[in-house]
C-alpha cells in the first residue's frame, strides 16, 4: 500500500476553516440578543450547511449560542477554536 498525499490539503484546510468562520460570524452578527433555543439551532445549522462533515454539538454549541444571546460575539480563530466576547 502507498500513500499519496493531496498537495492541495491545506489549501482544502484552510477553506474549510474560512467557511466555518464565516458562518460562526453570520449567526452571531443575525441573532445577537435572541433568544439561546433559537441560537443553538441557527449555529448547529449553519455550521453544518458549511459541508465536509462541519458540525458543532455541545458543550460548544450551547455555551457558543449563549455568548450569542448575552448580545456578544462569537468567533472561530484561524486554530479553529471557538472564542467569545468577555
Amino acid at each position: 500500500m502507498t500513500f499519496v498525499p493531496n498537495p492541495n490539503f491545506g489549501d482544502q484546510i484552510s477553506t474549510q476553516v474560512r467557511r466555518l468562520q464565516e458562518a460562526i460570524e453570520d449567526v452571531s452578527k443575525r441573532l445577537s440578543g435572541h433568544d439561546l433555543g433559537e441560537v443553538r439551532t441557527a449555529l448547529q445549522d449553519r455550521v453544518a450547511q458549511v459541508g465536509h462533515g462541519a458540525s458543532i454539538t455541545d458543550p460548544e454549541l450551547t455555551a457558543g449560542a449563549r455568548v450569542i444571546s448575552y448580545g456578544k460575539r462569537l468567533w472561530l480563530d484561524d486554530d479553529g477554536k471557538l472564542k467569545g466576547e468577555d
